[in-house]
């Protein structure tokens, strides 16, 4: 009886280590991912932008105008993809194929979107900011399998959720990694993780 009762409570104390290590790496990823689109929202595609860098303010209401401000594709995933290996160790070829990254600039009519996952791509339109999530998610159920059960599929949720901020009408650089392993002390385990940041325009007063 006693052999088992100690039998127990190791296994006990197993599971919970096992879990706390995959936890602690969930955790250290997420952050990771911060970090990594707050680096490459900063990789504006200057000669592309420049329309939009010319302008200053809003004459109607004195808002700073980001319209026509666009990323550079190829420096911001590496932006990306290199900050975060630098924060968590995973390298762009562990992810690649698992990753959806969003490109999105706003413009005077509206808010242009580039989704890519590997070699797929889409490019599109939304009338505003609200339009986005809905974008994306069409996106991701373009890109992975949508025969599997709706509960097992993963979405993004934004607008309305609480514990974000909704999308504004800024240029933003979002990623969606799908089901990406992560090793406790025994099992293997997955998550999925969504990380975007918004381009903060400051413009000098003349």
């Amino acid at each position: 009886m006693g052999i088992a009762v100690i039998l127990a409570l190791v296994i006990v104390f197993a599971s919970i280590a096992d879990y706390a290590l995959y936890s602690t790496r969930r955790n250290l990823i997420a952050r990771g991912i911060d970090y990594a689109v707050c680096a490459a929202i900063q990789e504006i595609d200057v000669p592309a932008s420049t329309e939009g860098l010319s302008e200053g303010f809003d004459p109607q209401t004195g808002k700073v105008l980001s319209d026509s401000i666009m990323l550079n594709e190829s420096t911001a995933d590496s932006a990306f993809f290199e900050t975060l290996e630098a924060n968590t160790g995973i390298k762009r070829s562990d992810i690649a194929m698992d990753t959806l990254i969003a490109h999105i600039c706003p413009s005077d009519t509206g808010i242009n979107y580039i989704i890519r996952k590997d070699s797929q791509r889409i490019e599109g339109f939304a009338t505003s900011p609200d339009k986005l999530e809905a974008a994306i998610n069409n996106a991701i159920n373009v890109f992975w399998d949508t025969s599997i059960p709706e509960s097992d599929r993963h979405t993004i949720f934004v607008t309305g959720n609480p514990s974000t901020n909704e999308f504004k009408k800024v240029p933003y650089f979002l990623v969606f990694i799908k089901d990406h392993q992560i090793n406790g002390l025994f099992r293997k385990r997955t998550a999925t993780f969504v990380g975007f940041a918004g381009a903060k325009m400051e413009r000098a007063e003349q």
